[in-house]
């Protein structure tokens, strides 16, 4: 199995600023505080960035293939 990507969700921050763009990454405008990178919260969940699962959510690709993702048991 390949790795699985995420979309980051950035959050604004008022003590926050741009330094995830020394990383490489496109950030908003505003600034930044927080990355949530992978999480399944109740109204919320990653989404996958590519691959056969791209688009789906976290939670989704868990619940539909539990085994393959987490392992066998």
């Amino acid at each position: 199995m390949s790795v699985i990507r995420f979309i980051p969700v950035y959050d604004r921050k008022v003590w926050g600023g741009r330094s995830f763009e020394k990383m490489g990454r496109v950030l908003p405008d505003g600034s930044i505080g927080e990355s949530r990178e992978v999480f399944d919260f109740p109204d919320e969940s990653s989404v996958v960035a590519s691959g056969k699962y791209a688009g789906e959510t976290f939670r989704s690709v868990l619940e539909k293939h539990p085994a393959e993702i987490m392992g066998a048991g």
